[in-house]
């Protein structure tokens, strides 16, 4: 972050001292969005509700289940295990995915006052749009 760029920040309260704080380093603090951003946001936006979609309507499995399970299983960022139907379903689910992530390459660590890419959340930061209504 440089002196002069507008940033928003998610702060917690603490009681005991009476102060504020971030509640993330990385996960707490997001730059304002510019045009391009938004640009690239609303394109991961439409493909991570697309696959939402069709994943919220598959059953979930632990990960005692994954050896016995005999359809195609596909793991989410959260580590959470869904069961799909067909090969076609899980390479649709994937190339969401591959999408999302040229989306999310598409930004520069370094605009999120990050050091590597691999720690920008994109569906957080486009979940934050969404919440702000900036489009």
């Amino acid at each position: 972050m440089n002196k002069g760029e507008q940033w928003i920040f998610f702060l917690s309260y603490d009681e005991i001292n009476e102060t504020y704080w971030c509640t993330g380093d990385y996960t707490g603090r997001h730059p304002v969005p510019n045009e391009k951003i938004i640009s690239i946001c609303d394109d991961a936006s439409s493909l991570i509700k697309e696959r939402n979609e069709i994943l919220n309507t598959k059953e979930r499995i632990s990960d005692s289940q994954l050896e016995s399970s005999n359809e195609y299983v596909y793991t989410d960022l959260n580590g959470i295990n869904y069961c799909l139907q067909t090969n076609e379903e899980a390479e649709k689910v994937i190339s969401m995915d591959n999408k999302i992530l040229a989306c999310k390459n598409k930004l520069k660590a370094s605009n999120f006052g990050l050091f590597r890419q691999n720690l920008i959340n994109i569906e957080l930061y486009c979940d934050i749009l969404n919440e702000l209504n900036v489009h």
